[in-house]
């Protein structure tokens, strides 16, 4: 029923076989996953944050795997979703079978902030580096 809901727009038949659901969900649990471990990234980078170590290699590497992290969440909600609808309307036997290409906007703030946030994580990296290389002078 849920998922009748959520999808309403398109025409899904009455029953949705179970292994589909199953495959629906399993399909959203990737998603979820990703979202955890950017979750994780950012709960060790607040923590390394506060010890006071805030220009680091290690600080730096924790900010590029969000960013990245963000990124590859974008491809995965755009190409889930798509899934998903084909998997739900491929077992219409009379209706349409549906292929949709959507980009809304969450998919684009993902990339939006994924490609902000891995550039700031490069830009960390290169900061890191040259403060190194200047102690190394000094």
């Amino acid at each position: 029923a849920e998922l009748q809901r959520t999808y309403s727009a398109y025409v899904l038949p009455e029953v949705i076989p179970p292994w589909t659901v199953e495959t629906v969900r399993a399909i959203q649990m990737v998603g979820l996953a990703i979202m955890v471990f950017i979750i994780w990234q950012m709960r060790t980078l607040f923590g390394i944050y506060r010890t006071g170590e805030i220009l680091s290699a290690r600080c730096a590497t924790l900010i590029l795997s969000c960013g990245r992290g963000l990124l590859i969440l974008g491809v995965v909600s755009f190409f889930s979703n798509t899934i998903i609808v084909l998997l739900l309307t491929f077992v219409n036997e009379t209706g349409p079978q549906t292929l949709v290409l959507t980009f809304s906007d969450g998919d684009f703030g993902f990339f939006l902030g994924g490609g902000l946030i891995t550039v700031i994580g490069w830009v960390m990296g290169e900061a890191v580096r040259m403060a190194d290389e200047n102690r190394a002078f000094v």
